[in-house]
């Protein structure tokens, strides 16, 4: 059953800050107004939309997160070989992680795909971030030569 939300969002980045199915004054409007919130009234029929939702761009509507979806050409290669993942959307930042620790950082400045080579043996974490994304993580081992 649908019900009326106040959402309270930050209007640059329409990140959503809080939302509630209570009743809002025109006081608590202006004061999160002075707090740098922008609102509006939405009907949905689910309460959990703050961490998987944002504001779209005409302020009317929430909309879901968008899943990742890279290609990963190889998920285990050996040393000196590459493995090339495409479909990574520019401006997304894959963090590459070894044992815990990050190896290095990518932004990506265009659609087009990334290829790692194998210096190292291990199994590497890849983990794709991007605003209104979903985070998603991809996985390359990389073989010990024999």
């Amino acid at each position: 059953m649908s019900q009326t939300y106040n959402v309270f969002y930050t209007n640059s980045t329409k990140a959503i800050e809080w939302v509630t199915n209570g009743q809002c004054t025109t006081e608590m409007i202006s004061d999160q107004a002075t707090a740098g919130l922008a609102h509006m009234t939405v009907d949905l029929d689910d309460f959990g939309i703050c961490d998987t939702h944002y504001v779209n761009d005409a302020g009317n509507g929430v909309v879901e997160y968008t899943t990742f979806s890279p290609n990963v050409s190889a998920a285990s290669i050996a040393i000196d070989a590459t493995s090339t993942i495409s479909n990574i959307p520019e401006g997304s930042t894959i963090k590459v992680e070894l044992n815990n620790e990050t190896v290095t950082t990518i932004t990506m400045d265009s659609d087009e795909s990334l290829t790692l080579t194998g210096t190292m043996a291990g199994k590497y974490f890849l983990t794709f971030n991007k605003a209104k994304y979903y985070e998603a993580v991809a996985t390359i081992t990389v073989q010990a030569q024999a």
